[in-house]
């Protein structure tokens, strides 16, 4: 929520501040309560809800510095009835896509034992950089699109990140491709190094879910959170069908080829929505800025 909110005013710093001061706390705590012999499962639990109490402070204390004092006042009724129809269909979506990320891991051990999970989870290991990234830069859009749709630029912001995304992430595939024997060594010690190859299959993942996250962002954005969710269910429905056959048939690397089209799937459906919804009329020649709709 702090984090957010940091967003919302275009300040990333405070939120990354905010993560090094969690991060801080976690990485120092884990290193004296392990020399004192105290460190479980439990105690690294409570660790991290006191790094994320710290962090959290510290950007409530500085929002309230730099919030500005002539805040329009919102009726609570407002408040709440925008928070249930936006909400609503947020959370629906959230509990959705539980399933296309999570069902690979299930389908996998059921069908290919227990270790296939695992080695899933090892080449996945090397796109959660780029995941990571999506969620800060998620937030990070969403005012950037709304402040785009009200200078009519909507269409070209879009076009424009979603593009830069495609780019940097290539660059990203290519790297994991080339010199993956060498980062599972780096971070497995030599385990898992069979499994190279995989990590072409892995890295097409970002590519897709770049922009992905770029169009959902923008449906946001123009509170659409229902075209966000109808998009969850089709990649929901492609999960349970055609990555499930692709599991059985082909095991770890159907699986990822799997999760890449059930990722496909959605940013098509959100693309076709986003496409009926916003006409891009900045994009067309000899029309002037038309001011987000």
């Amino acid at each position: 929520l702090a984090r957010r909110a940091c967003y919302v005013h275009l300040k990333p710093v405070w939120s990354a501040i905010g993560g090094a001061i969690y991060a801080t706390v976690l990485i120092g705590g884990v290193l004296v309560l392990s020399r004192l012999g105290i460190l479980t499962v439990p105690v690294m639990f409570g660790l991290m809800a006191l790094g994320s109490l710290v962090g959290s402070i510290w950007i409530f204390l500085w929002l309230r510095k730099f919030l500005p004092r002539d805040e329009v006042e919102i009726p609570a009724a407002e408040i709440v009835a925008e928070h249930r129809k936006y909400g609503g269909w947020a959370t629906a979506t959230g509990i959705l896509a539980w399933l296309p990320t999570n069902i690979p891991f299930l389908v996998l051990e059921v069908i290919h034992g227990p270790a296939a999970p695992g080695i899933l989870k090892a080449m996945l290991n090397f796109i959660m950089p780029a995941a990571h990234a999506y969620a800060a830069l998620s937030l990070l859009l969403v005012p950037i699109f709304v402040r785009a749709r009200e200078m009519g630029r909507f269409g070209s912001i879009v076009v424009s990140t979603a593009a830069l995304l495609v780019v940097a992430n290539v660059a990203y595939w290519l790297a994991l491709g080339l010199f993956g024997s060498d980062l599972i060594d780096l971070l497995y010690g030599g385990n898992f190094g069979e499994y190279a190859n995989y990590l072409w299959l892995a890295g097409i993942y970002p590519i897709i879910s770049g922009v992905a996250v770029v169009i959902r962002t923008a449906l946001r954005s123009m509170e659409r959170p229902n075209f966000v969710f109808w998009s969850s269910v089709g990649s929901s429905i492609c999960a349970i069908t055609v990555t499930v056959f692709l599991i059985y048939r082909f095991g770890v690397p159907g699986a990822m080829v799997g999760v890449s089209i059930n990722m496909l799937v959605e940013l098509i459906v959100m693309t076709l929505y986003f496409k009926r919804s916003q006409p891009l009329p900045d994009l067309v020649a000899g029309q002037g800025a038309v001011r987000g709709q």
